[in-house]
């Protein structure tokens, strides 16, 4: 998962050709413990945004990042700087750290897995996996043993 979120926010940068060092404007973070006081909770996922600076978005490069959380159907964001060293990037993200979320597609990709771990905890966990799906759910590097054939 590390080195998805790695290589997905060097993509990202690529891309959107941005020369910014740290998180990108439109990257995807989760909030890593619980923090009362802003209203946020371990797990809880948002984008990141550019701060408007009086009703302008201020240039991507230099202006001030918030973080924009969804929670029903309100909106609020949260200074990127409040939450330092309690985020991280959230391209991927454990099934464990991902209970209790939703997302419209899911990848699932077990590659690292050798046929030994395909035990009934590991189907209950992806059981979690494919319930996170709102829309779609994509299997990756799935071993054809786990498949029925007629």
């Amino acid at each position: 998962v590390v080195e998805i979120n790695r290589r997905m926010h060097e993509l990202a940068r690529t891309h959107w050709n941005t020369k910014r060092s740290g998180y990108l404007v439109g990257e995807p973070v989760m909030v890593m413990e619980n923090i009362h006081h802003l209203g946020l909770f371990n797990g809880d996922v948002g984008i990141v945004i550019s701060a408007p600076s009086d009703g302008v978005f201020p240039d991507t490069e230099r202006g001030e990042l918030h973080v924009l959380f969804k929670r029903g159907g309100d909106e609020f964001s949260i200074p990127l700087s409040q939450l330092t060293g309690r985020v991280e990037l959230a391209w991927a993200s454990t099934c464990h750290k991902a209970q209790g979320g939703q997302w419209e597609n899911v990848f699932i990709d077990p590659g690292f897995l050798d046929d030994d771990s395909w035990t009934e905890d590991m189907f209950r966990w992806l059981y979690t996996a494919i319930t996170r799906a709102s829309e779609k759910v994509y299997l990756l590097s799935f071993p054809e043993t786990l498949f029925l054939k007629d």
